[in-house]
C-alpha cells in the first residue's frame, strides 16, 4: 500500500455510538484495500498514523460497491459483496496455503451460525491449530466480508480484529446479532 493513494469512506455502525465502518480503496484501481473501524478513544480514526499513505476522499469501482453493500447489510438488507474482492486485494492476506484453507473453511459457516477456532482449524485440515486460526482471523483486512466475526472461542466470543475486550467485541456481537435476526 506504500505509495498508493487511498480513498476512504466511512459510515456509522448502527447501535454503537461513535463507531464507524470505513472502506479503504486504491484510488487508481478502485480495488478495496481494507475495511477498518474507527472507535472513539481507541484509534480516533487517524489514518495518517497507520501508514496508509495519502488519504483521498471518496471511493470508486469495487471499493464503492463494497461500501454500498456493507451499508445495506448493516441497515437491514443484503449481504456484503465478496465479489468486489479481487485477487490483488486478497493476495497478501491469503499468501500461505494455511490461510487459504482457513478462509475457505470459514466460508462454509453460514450467516447466523458460529464455529470455534478449534472447529475451524479441524475443517481446514489442521486440528490443534486453533491459535494459528486466530492469527489468520486477526490479520483479516476485510472483516464483515470475510466473516471472522463468526469464529468464537469455546468459552465466549473470543477476540475480534485483534482485540479481546471493549468496543471490538461489541462490534462482533452486533454483527452476529444482525445475521441471527435474518436467519
Amino acid at each position: 500500500m506504500k505509495g498508493m493513494t487511498i480513498g476512504i469512506a466511512c459510515m456509522a455502525f448502527p447501535g454503537l455510538d461513535g463507531v464507524e465502518v470505513c472502506v479503504l480503496g486504491d484510488a487508481s484501481t478502485g480495488d478495496p484495500v481494507a475495511i477498518e473501524y474507527k472507535i472513539p478513544g481507541v484509534n480516533g480514526g487517524e489514518r495518517e498514523a497507520s501508514g496508509r499513505g495519502r488519504v483521498a476522499g471518496g471511493l470508486s469501482g469495487n471499493a464503492k460497491r463494497l461500501f454500498e453493500s456493507i451499508g445495506a447489510f448493516l441497515h437491514g438488507g443484503g449481504t456484503p459483496d465478496a465479489s468486489t474482492l479481487s485477487e490483488p486485494s486478497l493476495a497478501k492476506y491469503l499468501s500461505t496455503p494455511f490461510a487459504r484453507k482457513v478462509v475457505e473453511a470459514l466460508r462454509s459457516t453460514k450467516a447466523g451460525e458460529t464455529t470455534t477456532y478449534a472447529e475451524l482449524a479441524a475443517k481446514a485440515g489442521a486440528p490443534g491449530a486453533a491459535r494459528a486460526v486466530g492469527n489468520v482471523m486477526r490479520r483479516n483486512p476485510f472483516p464483515i466480508v470475510i466473516p471472522c466475526h463468526r469464529v468464537v472461542s469455546r468459552s465466549g466470543l473470543g477476540g475480534y480484529s485483534g482485540d479481546v475486550h471493549g468496543t471490538s467485541l461489541l462490534i462482533k456481537q452486533a454483527l452476529l446479532d444482525i445475521e441471527a435476526a435474518r436467519k
